[in-house]
């Protein structure tokens, strides 16, 4: 049993500050804890996805006191050194929504989903979704680049560039990707068959047609985005992300790349 507090306690008032700044601290990691929220918070979909990434050590201990044998959970670096999530779960589309929103609580977000061949188990890759800021490195460069279907150029142009989720070859939340330097064509290339392969999927699913244009690199002046923050592609070597929209007057053209050239390559 606890025990009772002291009557007779005088409190001076450093032990008063003392105590209520304990209580305000307390107070705000259990509204910023995901692993100390209250149910009703945490089911909340207005609280998915707005706090800092948690360390994977933690998050991966809290994951397999919370799930137990009912899934593995195991972590590994990817090629940028950049720690990935890999869940085991039965095959079922509650199991996959109460840890997409556990690891939403934890910033993380699922980037692939892959199904057994017995069809038993479900693998989902969770990747931070927050990442160190790497502004700096990018404002040593004169500009960054970003490579786009040419029929969208002028609507860029005119608008800016905005964060957006079509033509990736994971499922990424809204982001802009940049290359940190210049690419040549065989860098452009490899970004260019991941949209042409997701294209072709989308195209039989919905009985369209496959892009069928030249691509344009575009160059953004980062003088021009100096207020704009930037995290490494955890997916892509020498390339960066940000979650902000880049505005028009900072995007010129820097050339023209034909379509032709995919087509020769795959």
């Amino acid at each position: 049993m606890a025990q009772p507090l002291k009557k007779n306690r005088s409190f001076s008032e450093k032990d008063i500050e003392r105590l209520t700044n304990s209580i305000m601290f307390h107070l705000k990691e259990s509204l910023l804890n995901p692993f100390t929220m209250s149910k009703e918070l945490k089911e909340s979909p207005l609280m998915e996805g707005v706090f800092s990434t948690y360390e994977p050590e933690k998050v991966k201990r809290y994951l397999e006191k919370r799930y137990g044998k009912y899934a593995f959970v195991e972590t590994f670096e990817n090629d940028n050194n950049v720690t990935i999530f890999r869940i085991g779960v039965y095959n079922d589309e509650e199991n996959k929504h109460v840890v997409d929103s556990d690891m939403a609580l934890c910033g993380y977000f699922p980037s692939e989903t892959i199904v057994s061949k017995d069809g038993t188990t479900l693998y989902i890759y969770y990747e931070p979704r927050h990442q160190n800021k790497v502004n700096e490195l990018v404002q040593d460069e004169e500009y960054i680049y970003h490579l786009t279907h040419t029929n969208k150029v002028n609507k860029i142009l005119k608008s800016g560039l905005v964060p957006k989720t079509y033509n990736k070859k994971f499922v990424y939340p809204d982001r802009i990707y940049c290359f940190l330097h210049e690419p040549d064509d065989d860098d452009c290339l490899i970004l260019m068959k991941q949209f042409y392969v997701e294209e072709l999927k989308k195209a039989k699913q919905k009985n369209t047609t496959v892009y069928n244009g030249t691509y344009t690199l575009l160059k953004i002046d980062t003088e021009l985005i100096k207020n704009i923050d930037f995290s490494y592609d955890p997916n892509a070597f020498d390339c960066v992300y940000t979650y902000d929209n880049i505005p028009p007057q900072a995007i010129s053209i820097e050339r023209v790349i034909e379509q032709e050239y995919i087509k020769n390559k795959i």
